[in-house]
């Protein structure tokens, strides 16, 4: 049924549960559906700084029609009476009311406020008189919560919406002294009963910090009959007096506040029956036990320790058992050695007693204490309940024996019999646990119900934290394998090691400054000043020892004057003679050192990593001197502006000065270029299939490009040694070709591609670059947008001929239904006849990516393909993350369902993982290896180094630098599979038996193996297809075997050892 059909009374009721952005949304969608729902668009309001109640004003305020009018949720926070950030101000003048006066126009104008929770209300009441009127007009009123109150808040405020159903009041605590308004103000019962008494509709009543005096009820002799749950937090004995005036209250929670004194309230008549009594801590009990005539339900909430076995430590809840004669109770108890035998005086104090609700917990893992949980059913056998609960808490962690220093083989078999002593501990608390509940029931013959809820066993006593090593073996290495042992240390580990002795301070201490990131520009300054920093007693500065080097872009976005402060960064390169990794994500070329930090950095001998931003053909032409550069990462400087001459020339991107640099990097092995549009190349004749003027660059193996123009790709032609080539956003060249200049020669004398081990590549990208250019392609991994129909099939079906992968990765949207990628897929024809292992990733539409449609298109697409491995990870649709995964949590989303449907969801997919892998494997006789990687959480996304939210360690980050996914080299949130993250995704593995029967769940290392062993089957592209699956059953048959007599060789190994001991 559309939603239109619907009446107006409907969609109010389903639009009242939609406010801000989600009712905004709705009301863009149509006239009516507009006039239905713009009123629930400013309904919720939170106010969290005075910055935010000045943008509330002016947009509740504003127009004709005040959006004030339709406020019905609004929660005024105490940071919004802060003062402004940039202002500082003494302690005694923190709190700002200059701005209350906008409170008062918001109130006065929002009379159909149902929701109200206010800060400070005292000191707002008396800055602006308005506010008391219009929280007395406020007849829709159903919860208050108000902060900051005294007796004279009463007298300030005429009185509360009769409509009021809960009322949460916090009384002035002693910091709130501080404030002129408060002084002299205080905190009795009759003002509080007064304001109560017209509330006619109150039920909920909730105090914190009520402390009146005893014996102050005596002028209040009002009755507060509608009052059913009443709470009082850090509160008085006075406080209790109010119980007598609610002849109607069933829950009453009471705690006594830290510094007020446990007593007895005047004698007088019993309270009424309570159904649910609740006390914080023991003492409270003497306060309430001459007054509780009957409470259904007792509960204790402190923590209590039974040392005798008499129970002296609980003798104070005798007699209020005997007053209220509970129905139910609850304790909680941390015990010993010692059982329980204070249980045995219960039953004739509480002749009704049904129910017990008890924690337990263990003092310590001891001996002695072994069956602490053995004598739980004889201390509760006298008990006549009907149901039971106990909730076991994690035993505490075990302390290792002190050992001594005269005899150190001693203490250390003491110590191995201690943690092994600890383990049988352990498990006997498993073991009784198991137990209890037959144990129990055969005790209690009254037991009808028993719910156990024990926390799982304490990792550090079941494994034991093992025979420490003997003192100064690590020491008794020599240098050189202590430096190679500290070479994976740095920053703050470092720094713990180099205090540890003075011999370790040597040999440690060039580690804590080993690498080093900013993210800031106060770090920046710091991060000069400390690698300038001398080491104490020798004259090396620290940017001597620095072996990796990082500098974000939020350097300059946060603050643009450092131009001055980057000529300390040309003192760190030149002292830095042992770099080996420098990312600068900060364009140099602008700067005015600029020559500076070229010189220092030309001097970096060791240099094997480099990236840098902003380059032009001055910073690529200068690069020729570092020839111990391995890694090259290029960001060049956008495209400048034609007119402008001088600029031009200055910014100046070739290929021939990129070309002329990268032959002189002999060691050169992984380039990778960004943002490159330069002029194309002017064509000349070739010479055996070589442009003149251009070298081989044998020493690269690996290219990516990134964001590139057309005019960049003839430097794939001359690396004959390239294996691995990636291409991503192609765009089209701003500059306009001439005649004599061409994307290399003619298409009639195109030189190939060399052959590749990998190959990544869109399909729109396929046909910028030019089909005819490609050579082979073992492993081909085509990277389309999540988007619907993002796939090109034309480009692809023309390729996939001249590349002949034997791997195909397909990354784009394969939805639930029918779509371009399916159909692109079960095209039956030659040109995907050589894929034996292909990886699918899918990313269905909606949020159910669990759809019973699901493997009803998956199999005939696949049908015609002589597959050997198949891999397909299933995403969670992005935009269904936010609006579900609070509410349903992470398992329901990843199930695809809310709360109501989850269930479902869960048998739609495991319907699915048990019946889709049969139908592949049916349909594809080839197939060996199946796996499904599921989406099943919702990982954290990738922050980028900003430098906010770092709080403490910010001040510190150059000691502890890890590399970013910043920039382009973030990571996408569609990877392929060997790039996925498995803290998210759960793998399901499914093989072929050697028989070729049924496919067999198999577990993932088992998985992992087999694929692997197809995998390098298909290695060798010239076997035939009944060949490699014969040769793939006898590389899954050999790993098994030789895996079977690893295990058997090592349980000769344990078992021969266990026999020499």
């Amino acid at each position: 049924m559309a939603v239109p059909v619907l009446d107006d009374d409907v969609l109010r009721q389903v639009f009242s549960y939609l406010h801000g952005r989600d009712a905004l949304r709705v009301a863009l969608c149509s006239k009516r559906l507009y006039d239905l729902s713009h009123p629930r668009i400013p309904a919720v309001a939170t106010c969290q700084s005075p910055e935010d109640l000045q943008r509330l004003h002016r947009y509740m305020t504003s127009g004709p029609e005040p959006r004030a009018r339709y406020l019905e949720d609004f929660t005024i926070a105490l940071p919004t009476f802060d003062y402004p950030r940039q202002t500082r101000v003494n302690f005694s003048d923190y709190w700002d009311f200059s701005q209350v006066h906008l409170i008062g126009d918001l109130l006065s104008r929002a009379q159909r406020i149902r929701r109200l929770s206010f800060e400070r209300l005292h000191p707002c009441l008396d800055a602006d008189p308005r506010i008391g009127p219009a929280l007395a007009a406020m007849d829709q009123l159903v919860y208050a919560e108000f902060a900051t109150v005294a007796d004279g808040t009463f007298a300030r405020l005429p009185q509360l919406g009769k409509a009021l159903r809960c009322l949460r009041l916090s009384y002035v605590w002693d910091e709130d002294d501080a404030l002129d308004v408060l002084e002299d103000e205080t905190k009795t019962l009759p003002p509080l009963v007064a304001a109560l008494t017209p509330l006619y509709r109150l039920h909920t009543l909730d105090l914190w910090n009520f402390t009146p005096p005893l014996g102050g009820a005596s002028a209040a002799v009002a009755r507060l009959p509608s009052i059913r749950e009443l709470r009082l937090t850090t509160a008085s004995v006075g406080a209790l007096e109010l119980v007598g005036m609610c002849p109607g209250l069933t829950s009453l929670d009471f705690s006594l506040g830290s510094g007020e004194v446990e007593g007895r309230m005047a004698p007088g008549p019993r309270w009424p029956p309570l159904r649910s009594l609740r006390l914080a801590k023991y003492r409270e009990i003497s306060c309430v036990v001459d007054q509780v005539s009957k409470a259904d339900r007792l509960e204790i909430s402190e923590n209590v320790v039974i040392r005798t076995g008499r129970g002296d430590e609980v003798g104070a809840l005798f007699p209020l058992l005997a007053a209220a004669s509970p129905v139910s109770l609850s304790l909680v108890v941390t015990v010993g050695s010692v059982p329980m035998e204070f249980f045995a005086h219960v039953p004739p104090l509480t002749p009704l007693l049904q129910s017990l609700e008890l924690s337990l917990s263990l003092t310590e893992l001891t001996a002695e204490n072994e069956h602490w949980l053995d004598n739980v059913p004889d201390a509760l056998c006298a008990l006549p309940i009907v149901f039971l609960s106990l909730v076991i808490k994690r035993t505490p962690t075990a302390q290792g024996p002190q050992r001594t220093a005269e005899d150190a083989l001693e203490g250390l078999e003491l110590t191995r019999k201690h943690w092994a002593e600890v383990k049988r501990l352990e498990e006997h608390r498993s073991e009784s646990i198991a137990a209890l509940p037959e144990r129990l029931a055969s005790t209690i013959p009254t037991l009808r119900f028993l719910s156990i809820a024990a926390a799982e066993p304490n990792k550090s006593n079941l494994h034991g934290q093992g025979p420490p090593k003997m003192e100064g073996s690590l020491l008794r290495l020599d240098d050189d394998a202590l430096l190679l042992i500290l070479s994976y240390t740095y920053g703050e580990n470092a720094l713990n090691i180099a205090l540890t002795c003075k011999r370790l301070h040597n040999l440690a201490t060039p580690r804590v400054a080993s690498r080093a990131k900013c993210s800031q520009p106060k770090t920046f300054l710091r991060l000069c000043d400390y690698m300038l920093m001398p080491y104490s007693g020798t004259s090396s500065v620290r940017a001597k020892y620095v072996q990796v080097l990082i500098i974000t872009s939020s350097v300059v976005e946060e603050d643009e004057d450092l131009d001055d402060d980057f000529g300390r960064l040309a003192n760190v390169l030149s002292e830095a003679r042992g770099l080996r990794e420098l990312r600068c994500f900060v364009p140099l070329e602008n700067r005015q050192c600029y020559h500076q930090i070229r010189d220092a950095l030309l001097s970096l001998n060791c240099l094997t990593t480099l990236e840098l931003t902003g380059v032009s053909d001055d910073t690529v032409s200068a690069l020729c001197e570092l020839v111990t550069i391995k890694t090259l990462v290029l960001h060049y400087r956008a495209a400048a502006n034609p007119e402008n001459t001088l600029v031009q020339e200055r910014q100046a991107t070739t290929l021939f000065v990129l070309f002329k640099t990268l032959s002189n990097l002999r060691q050169l092995t992984k380039l990778e270029v960004h943002s490159f549009d330069p002029p194309p190349m002017p064509y000349r004749p070739q010479l055996n299939g070589v442009p003149p003027l251009l070298s081989q660059f044998e020493s690269i193996t690996d290219i990516s490009l990134i964001g590139i123009s057309p005019n960049v790709l003839p430097i794939v032609q001359h690396c004959p040694s390239l294996a691995t080539l990636a291409i991503s956003a192609i765009s089209h060249s701003l500059h306009q070709a001439s005649p004599d200049h061409t994307n290399g020669s003619p298409s009639t004398s195109h030189t190939r591609w060399p052959a590749l081990r990998r190959f990544s590549i869109s399909t729109w990208d396929l046909e910028l670059c030019g089909i005819d250019r490609f050579g082979t392609a073992r492993e081909l991994y085509i990277e389309d947008e999540p988007f619907e129909n993002r796939l090109a099939p034309a480009p692809l079906s023309r390729a996939l001929p001249i590349l002949a992968p034997l791997v195909l990765s397909v990354t784009s949207r394969f939805s639930v239904g029918v779509s371009l990628a399916w159909k692109t897929l079960s095209s039956n024809t030659p040109d995907w006849s050589g894929v034996r292992l292909m990886d699918i990733t899918v990313n269905p539409p909606g949020y159910k990516p669990w759809s019973e449609q699901w493997p009803d298109h998956v199999a005939p697409s696949l049908s015609h393909l002589p597959l050997l491995g198949l891999r397909m990870a299933i995403y969670i649709p992005a935009y269904s993350w936010r609006a579900r995964v609070e509410d349903t949590g992470m398992r329901e989303v990843a199930l695809g369902g809310d709360e109501s449907n989850s269930m479902r969801a869960a048998q739609r997919r495991k319907k699915i993982l048990s019946t889709l892998p049969l139908r592949l494997f049916n349909v594809l006789s080839t197939l060996r290896v199946f796996a499904i990687a599921e989406e099943v959480s919702v990982g954290k996304s990738l922050q980028h180094l900003t430098g906010v939210g770092l709080g403490a360690k910010a001040d510190r980050e150059y000691m502890n630098a890890e590399i970013p996914a910043v920039g382009p080299n973030a990571r996408p949130r569609q990877v392929r599979w060997d790039a996925l993250d498995w803290t998210r995704f759960q793998p399901h593995w499914w093989c072929r038996s050697v028989n070729l029967g049924t496919p067999t769940r198999v577990t993932e290392k088992e998985g992992e193996r087999a694929y692997r062993c197809v995998e390098d089957v298909c290695s060798s592209g010239s076997t035939p297809p009944s060949d490699l699956m014969r040769e793939s059953l006898l590389h899954l048959l050999i790993s098994s075997i030789l895996n079977s007599l690893y295990h058997c060789c090592v349980c000769c190994a344990e078992l021969v050892s266990s026999m020499s001991i």
